[in-house]
């Protein structure tokens, strides 16, 4: 089984790549994208500004996720109808940038080998986690994938 992690509850933007089989575990891949330079100014997070920089961020980290694990193939198009395309307009629209992005990068691919999306649903600052959680619903309703939600500090243990 090969799972997407998506992660954003706050100031950093995080995906990975893992193959589970019985016991073992294997990282395909595993991309952070830090934002603490940029809050610094502000002398912590700033919600707002974590929750824009996560919508720059995830398609340039899962390009890269995909073509480290080798799971991207422009062998074939995922193609999108337009009443897909209307529906995660509505899905992305307080991420006008990530669904431009979206829109340009999933269609040129095929859909990749992954059977299972995890994105961080909490805690953490909400306009950060409502960017993560539409950027996996999205790909879950253009790859046909299942999404389960993951606790963030569940997942430290």
């Amino acid at each position: 089984m090969i799972i997407l992690g998506i992660e954003t509850s706050c100031d950093e933007t995080a995906l990975a790549l893992i193959e589970a089989e019985g016991n073992s575990v294997g990282v395909l891949s595993d991309i952070t994208h830090s934002q603490a330079a940029l809050h610094a100014k502000y002398g912590g997070v700033f919600p707002n500004l974590a929750k824009r920089e996560h919508s720059k961020n995830l398609i340039p980290l899962l390009k890269t996720a995909l073509v480290e694990s080798n799971l991207i193939s422009n062998s074939s198009n995922c193609l999108i109808s337009k009443q897909t395309e209307k529906g995660l307009a509505k899905m992305l629209n307080r991420e006008p940038e990530l669904l431009a992005e979206f829109l340009k990068f999933i269609p040129t691919i095929a859909p990749p080998s992954i059977d299972l999306i995890a994105v961080t649903e909490g805690p953490g600052l909400e306009p950060a986690l409502w960017v993560g959680i539409n950027f996996a619903r999205a790909l879950s309703t253009v790859w046909n994938i299942p999404v389960a939600p993951v606790n963030h500090m569940e997942g430290h243990i």
